[in-house]
């Protein structure tokens, strides 16, 4: 009988916008946790892991092997700590030993074991215990694991486990309200345990660590009729306390003879009062506005940040940030001690919603109100200096800098512009009233910039015509499943690593589009266990890109990290769409699959077929995959040869299913397995006649 071979790539991602016959067969129709890669193809989602700064992490962590003797009565466990009684030794258990010979309960088992976070050296023939209780005799020292150990998808779960143990929830309670990664750290925010105020964490090498704001005082002045700089030992003239300016926040006035703000003091003896002369020796500078304060944080809201360096030094680069119950502030960590800085903006109720710098000015809204500071005075909101303020007449949603040309305002309902390049020209045009964007989702992309609403996700590309904008659809293959969510979107942000743009909801789902240049090559469908509240990208200390996830529970994931959900399996699965094979009215009898895959070990996958859309006289069909005539080689032989990506397979299944089309599903569950990829599928199938 006629054998033929049908081949496609496996290509355009998730299509749900046409119906099953037009669409290619190498898109997808359902999946799930498989998106598109940038080479081409198909790629299981990165995990992610907890993290609070630690060096050891569950994705750096690796098991040693130790081999033993007179093992009994008691079985090791995972999590079992085990001491030499001779060395003081100690290491954590990643799982069941192996046993060549005996048993435990005989106390006589010999086998290996896999350990973890070893301190010291075990020695050979001394005893090993477990909680005190001899457990077994250490014939071996531990040595680094090898990919032939028997034990080793287990231990490699153990040891992540492990080390994912050790590293904490931010302190606190509630969700994790924001973070932010700044200078090459990561600051996390959450409310203190009994949340009546917000705390900022940063993430260390030992863990969270509280960030001290009490190590300076906040002094209100005005009166200044010298300029105050940082670095000035000061005193009060009736007081008698002094201190050393560290920041000097200027609000309003003019220098020498109204100018006010705020002073941040440090190395404080006394207490100024208020009213009283700030003196730099017998000079005077500037009158006390008010008593000593400390900084303080209200509870709850959601943290909103932006950098910029309104000082010009190399090291005045600043965050900023507003979390919609207080006010915004700046914080700088450049120097001895952290310093935070509220900012005032003047409004009765000085509670900003949301931040953007752009043009050298530090834009806040406040409802439908859109305000900016003085040019390169992020503490001043006077009109002398700049300071001016746009309605928008409905609440703004959203305020992000495009390009640092144009200021994007969106509302829940519209788009608003604002051109020209300083507070003398602004010129605010409203790009569409009907389309708006959902808070924390606007974004740039490349060569444009992204937003999220309920008419899906829209680019706001750039026309030929003076450089204005225009919103364009982006998610047309995806906007059905956009509109069957209810739940609320957290954040829109790129990955330029994986050159991918990225909306996330508060339930777990996620869809990532993956671009190639500036064009969309496909969506992709995920699904996380855990519940994201915000979505943090940056830069590292060595100016790599990493990506953070704040959830519910208080933890901070760190993204694109590991080969499991913190723990959990990555179910992954895609199923193809009905694929005629050239003919639509024919019958085939479909023989066999063979997958083009690329995966730097061995997997189990899973597939399943169905045939005539579904129909259920046509049986499914779902035998395990088995490996071509060469076999799945271990990953030990390629110290043979010189490869410098992976390896390349290709896996196929025999089927026996007749029918006019075919639908596949390929599915791989596992929480060690590394990320691997599809490229392409063969079908051989033996034509048969036409439906009748």
């Amino acid at each position: 009988m006629t054998r033929n071979v049908q081949s496609f790539s496996l290509a355009g991602g998730l299509n749900l916008s046409q119906e099953q016959i037009r669409l290619q067969p190498g898109e997808v129709v359902a999946g799930q946790n498989i998106e598109v890669a940038i080479g081409g193809g198909y790629r299981r989602t990165d995990g992610y892991n907890r993290f609070d700064g630690h060096e050891l992490t569950p994705s750096n962590n690796t098991y040693s092997v130790l081999t033993f003797s007179n093992g009994g009565p008691r079985e090791f466990a995972e999590g079992d700590i085990i001491s030499g009684f001779t060395s003081g030794a100690t290491a954590e258990v990643c799982g069941p030993a192996t046993v060549a010979t005996g048993t435990f309960a005989g106390i006589n088992a010999v086998g290996t074991l896999g350990v973890t976070l070893v301190t010291g050296t075990f020695t050979v023939g001394e005893t090993i215990r477990v909680s005190g209780v001899n457990a077994a005799i250490c014939t071996a020292a531990p040595v680094p694991a090898d990919l032939d150990d028997v034990g080793r998808d287990s231990w490699i779960r153990g040891a992540t486990n492990r080390a994912r143990a050790r590293i904490s929830a931010v302190p606190g309670s509630g969700p994790v309200r924001g973070i932010a990664v700044y200078n090459g750290k990561t600051y996390a925010f959450r409310d203190n345990a009994g949340a009546t105020a917000g705390v900022m964490w940063q993430a260390t090498t030992s863990g969270w660590a509280e960030v001290d704001f009490t190590a300076f005082k906040l002094l209100a002045f005005n009166t200044g009729i010298a300029l105050l700089t940082e670095g000035l030992a000061i005193n009060g003239m009736t007081s008698g306390a002094t201190a050393v300016v560290r920041r000097v926040a200027f609000r309003s006035g003019t220098w020498g003879t109204t100018a006010a703000g705020m002073l941040v003091l440090t190395d404080i003896v006394g207490s100024f009062v208020l009213a009283e002369s700030i003196r730099v020796g017998a000079t005077v500078y500037a009158t006390t506005g008010a008593t000593l304060a400390s900084v303080t944080i209200p509870a709850g809201g959601r943290y909103q940040f932006d950098q910029w360096n309104f000082y010009g030094s190399y090291d005045t680069t600043r965050l900023y940030w507003v979390n919609r119950v207080g006010t915004g502030f700046e914080f700088d960590n450049n120097g001895t001690i952290p310093i935070a800085v509220p900012i005032a903006s003047g409004m009765p109720v000085d509670v900003p919603e949301n931040i953007a710098v752009h043009k050298n000015y530090l834009f806040f809204t406040f409802k439908g109100s859109v305000q900016n500071s003085g040019a390169g005075e992020p503490h001043s909101w006077t009109a002398r200096l700049g300071a001016q303020e746009f309605g928008m007449g409905e609440y703004v949603t959203a305020l992000r800098s495009i390009r640092q040309d144009v200021l994007g305002i969106a509302t829940k309902n519209s788009i608003g512009l604002l051109y020209g390049s300083s507070a003398l020209d602004w010129s605010l045009k409203k790009l569409s009233r009907e389309v708006g964007c959902a808070s924390y989702c606007m974004t740039e992309i490349p060569s444009t910039t992204a937003i999220f609403d309920t008419n899906g996700v829209i680019s706001l590309a750039a026309t030929q015509d003076f450089g204005d904008l225009k919103p364009t659809t982006m998610s047309v293959k995806i906007d059905k499943a956009l509109r069957a969510i209810h739940s609320t979107p957290i954040a829109l942000v790129t990955n330029r690593n994986l050159s991918q743009l990225r909306l996330y909801f508060d339930d777990g789902k996620a869809f990532y589009a993956t671009f190639i240049g500036s064009k969309i090559a496909g969506w992709a469908p995920i699904l996380h266990p855990h519940t994201f509240n915000c979505i943090a990208v940056g830069e590292d200390a060595n100016g790599a890109e990493v990506q953070y996830a704040g959830d519910t529970d208080g933890y901070v994931y760190q993204l694109n990290d590991g080969n499991s959900f913190d723990g959990t399996e990555i179910d992954s699965w895609i199923r193809l769409p009905f694929h005629h094979y050239g003919t639509p009215e024919r019958k085939k009898r479909f023989r066999k699959i063979v997958v083009e895959m690329d995966s730097p070990s061995a997997l189990n996958l899973q597939w399943a077929t169905e045939f005539n859309y579904g129909d259920p006289q046509y049986a499914t069909h779902s035998p395990v995959f088995v490996p071509n005539s060469g076999g799945l080689f271990d990953e030990g032989v390629f110290g043979l040869f010189t490869y410098d990506g992976g390896f390349l397979t290709a896996p196929l299944a025999y089927i026996a299913g007749v029918g006019k089309n075919m639908s596949i599903l390929i599915r791989q569950s596992s929480d060690i397995a590394r990320p691997w990829s599809m490229q392409a599928i063969h079908i051989q199938f033996s034509p048969w006649g036409v439906q009748r």
